[in-house]
């Protein structure tokens, strides 16, 4: 419920602290407990009136495999220091201009291990359109630093973050639904990789888009 709040409250760019790139968005900490992971749908877009018409579906939002949890530890001794975890997901989709645009809510929590101390922890997460298949391709990609205060008294904080600026082309409805919008811990990113490729040819209405490639090199190595 929370979190649908956050979704329904953060146009405008009210409440976010924080920037993405050179985009007017941000990132919202929020003092919400983080639950077991999900993917929240909406309704169908209708596009055309009559025979003309097409619809499209939102696309999934889920956690990418291996990226659900994220750990650092102590240098000289292994120890854990801190971990963090990602819970509920939630989207709302609209069409604008030719494009797909999508609202990405996520909830998380931070955890304070044996050698972690209190303080602001820099929590890297990335958010990456994929279009699946035999051969995945990154259609856009959006990598941050979300600030979370972990208080002395608790040893852990949850955290909330929402997105609203993931878009993207349209295609066919039939081939949109190959697309899934994957969320995760990326500790080895850096904004480096939301730099999109030159190219003269780029139509105006057309967002920007990652350097693209697979889904591995958007989250780094795929887990073993």
């Amino acid at each position: 419920m929370a979190l649908a709040l956050a979704l329904a409250g953060c146009g405008a760019g009210e409440g976010l602290d924080g920037s993405f790139g050179a985009q007017d968005v941000g990132v919202a900490a929020g003092g919400t407990s983080a639950g077991v992971v999900n993917s929240v749908t909406t309704g169908a877009l209708t596009v055309g009136t009559g025979n003309s018409a097409q619809t499209y579906d939102c696309p999934v939002v889920t956690v990418r495999t291996g990226a659900a949890t994220w750990q650092v530890t102590d240098k000289s001794t292994g120890a854990l220091r801190l971990q963090g975890s990602i819970g509920r997901l939630a989207r709302e989709c609209m069409i604008v201009g030719g494009n797909m645009q999508v609202k990405v809510g996520i909830e998380g929590r931070i955890l304070l291990g044996e050698k972690g101390a209190p303080g602001q922890v820099k929590v890297p997460i990335r958010i990456a359109v994929v279009q699946e298949g035999p051969t995945p391709k990154t259609i856009t990609t959006k990598f941050f630093l979300v600030p979370v205060d972990v208080p002395t008294d608790l040893g852990q904080a949850a955290f909330t973050v929402v997105e609203d600026q993931v878009m993207f082309p349209l295609l066919k409805p039939g081939e949109m639904e190959r697309y899934v919008v994957y969320v995760g811990f990326d500790p080895q990113g850096s904004e480096a990789k939301e730099k999109p490729k030159a190219s003269a040819a780029a139509k105006p209405r057309k967002p920007p888009a990652s350097s693209g490639g697979s889904d591995s090199e958007v989250f780094g190595p795929k887990p073993q």
